[in-house]
C-alpha cells in the first residue's frame, strides 16, 4: 500500500505545532550531508535541519534517515518537503519519533538491514505530557490513520509514552509498501558482498562499533565486504557491522582489513 500523505494535509493539520515529539533532545541540531546519491539526516532534528533540506532536497531526491527524533514542527516540515518533492526515504539506522514523519510521507520507502522505525506520543521538551501534547498526538494519529498507516502503528503511537517507543514490525512495513533490503535477524549476513561507498571517497574500519573508536584501516570506495559476522546499533541509531573488507594497498596488492564499519557507508 502506498501512503499518499499530501503536504497540504500535513500543513493544515498541524501548522505551527512546535512541541517536541521526542525526549531525546540535544543542544545541537542534526547533521544534513551529502550521502551517495542523496542527502542524509542524522542526529536530533531541529528547525535548522528543515531549513537546510528546504534549500537542498531536490525533486525526486533520496533522503536517508538515522535520527532519534527532535522537534515535531521540524519533523512535520521535513515530511511536507519529502511528500511535495516526491522524495524517497531510506532508513539506515534508528528513525524514531519525529523522524518517522518523513518516512510515512515519502513516496517510496526503503528499510536497510538492522534499521528500525519507531513512534510514540508527543511531549514537551522536558518530556512532560499535558493537554496540548495529548491533543497534538490525537491529531497526528487521525492524520496518519486517514492516509493508510496501519492501525497497529496508530495504536502504538497512542499507547507508547514519551519515554517508550513502539517499533514497526515486518508486517507493518509490508502494509506501508516499504522495501526491506533484508530482515533485522539477517542483518549481519546481508552485508556480505556489499561495497564501501562513503561521501569522503574512503571508509574507516574501526576497532569497535563507535565513531570514537580507533581507526584500524582506511579503505577506498569500491572495496568489497568479504564477510559480515555481527551487527550492532549504537546510541545514535547507527547500525555497525563487524566485517572483513578486501582492498588494494598503495602498491596495488590485495589486502584485508577486519573491524567495524558503519552501515551508513555501505551499499550494494
Amino acid at each position: 500500500m502506498n501512503v499518499a500523505v499530501t503536504a497540504r494535509t500535513f500543513g493544515r493539520t498541524l501548522a505551527g505545532a512546535m512541541v517536541a515529539i521526542s525526549v531525546c533532545m540535544g543542544a545541537t541540531h542534526a547533521e544534513v550531508a551529502s550521502y551517495g546519491s542523496g542527502l542524509i539526516l542524522r542526529g536530533t532534528i531541529t528547525d535548522h535541519d528543515a531549513d537546510v533540506l528546504d534549500a537542498s532536497l531536490p525533486h525526486n531526491g533520496t533522503l536517508f534517515l538515522s535520527s532519534p527524533g527532535g522537534i515535531l514542527g521540524a519533523g512535520l516540515r521535513i515530511a511536507q518537503l519529502a511528500n511535495l518533492r516526491r522524495a524517497s526515504a531510506v532508513v539506515v539506522g534508528n528513525c524514531a519519533s519525529a523522524c518517522s514523519l518523513p518516512f510515512f510521507a515519502a513516496t517510496r520507502r526503503v528499510v536497510r538491514p538492522g534499521a528500525r522505525v519507531g513512534v510514540h506520543s508527543s511531549a514537551k521538551a522536558d518530556g512532560r505530557e499535558d493537554d496540548e501534547t495529548l491533543a497534538t498526538t490525537a491529531r497526528i494519529v487521525r492524520m496518519l490513520a486517514d492516509h493508510g498507516v496501519p492501525q497497529t502503528v496508530v495504536a502504538g503511537m497512542m499507547t507508547a509514552t514519551p519515554d517508550k517507543m513502539y517499533w514497526l514490525n515486518d508486517q507493518e512495513f509490508a502494509l506501508l509498501g516499504a522495501t526491506q533490503v533484508n530482515t533485522t535477524t539477517a542483518a549481519a549476513a546481508s552485508c556480505t558482498g556489499w561495497r564501501i561507498e562513503a561521501p569522503a571517497g574512503f571508509g574507516r574500519i574501526r576497532s569497535a562499533p563507535s565513531l570514537s573508536a580507533p581507526v584500524v584501516e582506511r579503505v577506498a570506495n569500491g572495496s568489497r565486504i568479504e564477510s559480515c559476522s555481527e551487527s550492532r546499533t549504537d546510541a545514535r541509531g547507527v547500525v555497525w557491522h563487524n566485517v572483513t573488507a578486501s582492498y588494494r594497498g598503495e602498491a596495488g596488492q590485495q589486502l584485508e582489513a577486519r573491524g567495524w564499519v558503519s552501515g551508513l557507508i555501505l551499499a550494494r
